[in-house]
């Protein structure tokens, strides 16, 4: 120790046998937990003693009693705050359906502005145009006579409807009718009649279905077929292979047409005599019914013509009053513009035929002059 190390002095006493003393503190050797000794806004707490005892022994009818309330309590308290999630909800759904409300009635005056708006804009476009106002009126004019035409066309379709509906409910009444009359009668039935009732009525329902899975079938096969022809029709190639097939069947049946002719030289003088005057009055006889029907054709042109010189000085008197031989002059129009279409058409395979015609006909008599020469 630090003292036997010492050197002992004249004033300093010399140790005995006695153990070494300890010259530390009490509370410098004991083992001290912050944690049992929590630091609280009262200071310093000591340790909390546990309460000594083995607690209650007898669970008397107090004791359930108060458990009892207890929870009756905490059941009351669900409740209430059940209710009170319910009224939420029930606030939160009529808020939603005034929303929702709202929202369509926003949606309706929406729609209505854009509608607006987009008159307000073809005006403007019209304006800018340079159309004029009397064609913007006749427009308006036209379109509102298109309307009023579909509005009483959908409303004599309404008509018809609910008349077809008044029918079929009429006949549905009278079908139940007749089903309970075929059941009053099948009742009186013998079970051997009744059982083959239901035997035949099994039958026609099993080929019912069939009838409708084969109708579907048939459908479907309808649709792969239209398909296929769409593709047919939009296939370039596909056309010009067709084209090519009718131009073929077109050849072979002049080669037909040639061959005959041929054998017709074939013949004897009298008997070709004959077929060419026989031919020469049917090809006469078709050459007039085309000259006649060129002729219509010419009369109903210049009709349409001055149809249209008679509508056009109408519309110079009166622009005013232009509406429905607007209309009018739009329908000529076309009808023209088809007619002239189909007629420069039908005049060019007229005069083919007809060329066809004269040059067989100078062909055979050539050959009926070569024949005569050569008597």
């Amino acid at each position: 120790s630090n003292f036997q190390n010492m050197r002992i002095g004249t004033s300093m006493r010399q140790p005995t046998a006695q153990r070494e003393a300890n010259y530390t503190g009490v509370g410098y050797n004991t083992k001290v937990m912050a944690v049992d000794r929590p630091v609280t806004n009262h200071g310093v707490a000591g340790i909390r003693v546990n309460n000594q005892g083995p607690g209650r022994q007898i669970y008397n009818e107090q004791y359930y009693f108060n458990l009892l309330k207890q929870k009756n309590n905490e059941i009351e308290h669900e409740i209430t705050k059940m209710k009170q999630e319910v009224e939420d909800i029930n606030k939160d759904n009529q808020t939603y359906l005034t929303l929702e409300r709202k929202y369509e009635a926003l949606i309706k005056d929406v729609r209505k502005f854009e509608g607006e708006l987009a008159d307000y804009n073809l005006a403007l476009d019209k304006y800018r145009s340079g159309t004029k106002p009397d064609d913007i009126e006749a427009l308006y004019m036209h379109i509102k006579n298109q309307n009023d035409k579909q509005r009483s066309h959908l409303d004599n379709l309404f008509a018809e409807k609910r008349d077809v509906e008044t029918e079929i409910n009429q006949y549905e009444g009278e079908i139940q009718e007749i089903n309970f009359q075929n059941e009053a009668r099948l009742n009186d039935l013998d079970p051997e009649q009744r059982n083959e009732y239901e035997k035949l009525k099994d039958e026609n329902s099993q080929l019912t279905q069939e009838i409708g899975t084969q109708r579907n079938e048939l459908e479907e096969v309808s649709t792969r077929l239209a398909q296929a022809e769409a593709r047919l029709k939009s296939d370039t190639l596909k056309q010009r292979a067709q084209h090519l097939k009718d131009e073929k069947t077109s050849l072979t049946q002049k080669k037909n047409d040639l061959e005959l002719q041929t054998n017709e030289m074939n013949l004897p003088l009298p008997e070709q005599r004959e077929r060419l005057q026989n031919r020469i009055k049917q090809d006469n006889a078709e050459l007039k019914q085309m000259d006649k029907e060129n002729t219509e054709m010419r009369k109903i042109l210049d009709t349409y013509q001055q149809s249209i010189r008679e509508i056009d000085q109408d519309l110079k008197e009166k622009p005013k009053d232009d509406q429905h031989k607007y209309e009018i002059l739009h329908q000529k129009e076309a009808e023209i513009n088809q007619f002239v279409e189909t007629f420069e058409v039908e005049k060019t395979e007229y005069e083919k035929e007809i060329e066809e015609a004269q040059v067989f006909i100078s062909k055979l008599l050539e050959h009926m002059q070569a024949d005569l020469a050569r008597q």
